[in-house]
């Protein structure tokens, strides 16, 4: 991940990889909380329906 990458490049990229875009979160917070990007927000997985 560049430490330059925007949050809007990453939102397009996380539009673009619907399969894998929650794998790539810890990633991303590692990298931010290690100094090499800015903060950036990847959202979790949503939790499954206990009713469905």
């Amino acid at each position: 991940m560049p430490a330059n990458a925007t949050q809007h490049e990453v939102d397009v990229w996380l539009a673009g990889n619907p399969s894998t875009r929650y794998e790539v979160r810890d990633f991303v917070v590692r990298v931010a909380r290690r100094g090499h990007s800015r903060p950036l927000l990847v959202p979790h997985r949503p939790k499954a329906d206990p009713g469905g």
